[in-house]
């Protein structure tokens, strides 16, 4: 889990305008980096299966965020024909 001091550089690091903490970006910069701790944690700890399970779960999550922008897109692409 990401500290609040992490997150809010990673934020910064992405925010659009100041008081972004909604965007896109931002929430891939922390789903990625989410990912990426879990990964390093799980390569530590291999039998760590509630660890797993969490990975499984934002992976999950990230797939099927990229399947409803990639369904609304060919939606408003039909639209336009």
């Amino acid at each position: 889990m990401l500290t609040p001091e992490e997150k809010s550089k990673i934020v910064e690091k992405y925010e659009l305008h100041k008081q972004d903490t909604g965007s896109p970006e931002v929430q891939i910069a922390l789903l990625c980096e989410e990912i990426r701790r879990l990964l390093l944690h799980l390569k530590k700890h291999s039998r760590d299966f509630h660890s797993k399970r969490g990975l499984l779960k934002i992976l999950i999550l990230v797939y099927s965020s990229i399947f409803i922008i990639f369904a609304s897109f060919f939606c408003l692409l039909h639209e336009n024909k």
